[in-house]
C-alpha cells in the first residue's frame, strides 16, 4: 500500500512518519523561540531611548541565561565521550557556547563624554589621564 495518508502530498512510509514526528518536537521549539525573539525585540524597541529599561530588560536575560545554564543545562551535559562530540558537533555546526557579554566600563564612560576620547599618552591604557595619578 502506497496510498497517500497525509493529504495526498507524499507516500505514507513507517521512517519517513518516525522522522516527522522527531522533527516536530524541534519545529515546535523554534517556533517559540522565535515568537520569544519577537517579544524581546518588541519590547526593546518600545523601550527605546530609556536606558534604565533596556538594563533591566538586559538583567532579565542575563538572570534567565544563568538560571537555565547552572540548573536545567548542566544536568544534561554529556556523560560520555559518544554524547560530548554530538553536543561540540552542535555547538561547532550551531554557533559555539552561549555567552552573554557585558559592556566593558570604559565604553560606558565614552558614552559620558560629549566628545569622541583625546589621544591617550598611555595606549595600554586610553581612558587613564597621567594627571589623573598622584606621582610617588
Amino acid at each position: 500500500m502506497n496510498e497517500q495518508d497525509n493529504g495526498g502530498d507524499r507516500p505514507s512510509h513507517p521512517d519517513l512518519a518516525s522522522l516527522e514526528q522527531a522533527l516536530q518536537p524541534q519545529e515546535t521549539l523554534q517556533r517559540h523561540l522565535e515568537a520569544i525573539a519577537q517579544q524581546v525585540q518588541e519590547i526593546a524597541k518600545a523601550s527605546e531611548g530609556d536606558g534604565v529599561a533596556l538594563l533591566r530588560l538586559l538583567r532579565l536575560l542575563e538572570k534567565l541565561h544563568q538560571e537555565i545554564r547552572d540548573t536545567m543545562f548542566q544536568e544534561t551535559l554529556p556523560k560520555n565521550r559518544h554524547s560530548l562530540y554530538a553536543l561540540l558537533r552542535d555547538m561547532e555546526a550551531e554557533g559555539g557556547w552561549p555567552y552573554i557579554s557585558r559592556m566593558k566600563l570604559r565604553s560606558l564612560l565614552r558614552h559620558l563624554l560629549d566628545e569622541p576620547p583625546a589621544e591617550s599618552p598611555n595606549p595600554l591604557n586610553p581612558i587613564a589621564d597621567p594627571e589623573d595619578f598622584p606621582r610617588r
